[in-house]
């Protein structure tokens, strides 16, 4: 991807309300699953130093209380993990969270 990727998470050891509810929402439909972990995933422009995207990230993205942030430079993609699903807005959909940042 030709893109800073952030991504943001609860801290490993604090509960994930998010992770709990996509799990029991698996479970509903009949689909085990031992452990679902929430991340939320933002994409910045090339254009930017390291430092400024981990800048950013910090300052902007995280509540440091309670979550934590890995950062991919343009071009990586993230480490492969068993499971991974990505939830993206239909093309037209207003995303009130890019509005905002």
């Amino acid at each position: 991807m030709d893109a800073w990727r952030i991504e943001v998470a609860v801290q490993r050891d604090l509960p994930d309300p998010a992770g709990r509810a996509a799990r029991n929402a698996l479970e509903a439909v009949g689909l085990a699953a031992s452990s679902v972990r929430s991340r939320r995933g933002y994409l910045l422009g090339t254009d930017l130093a390291r430092g400024q995207v981990e800048q950013f990230a910090r300052e902007v993205l995280v509540d440091p209380i309670q979550e934590e942030f890995d950062i991919w430079p343009p071009g990586a993609d993230a480490p492969a993990v068993a499971g991974r699903i990505s939830v993206l807005p239909l093309p037209g959909v207003t995303d009130p969270v890019a509005h905002s940042v």
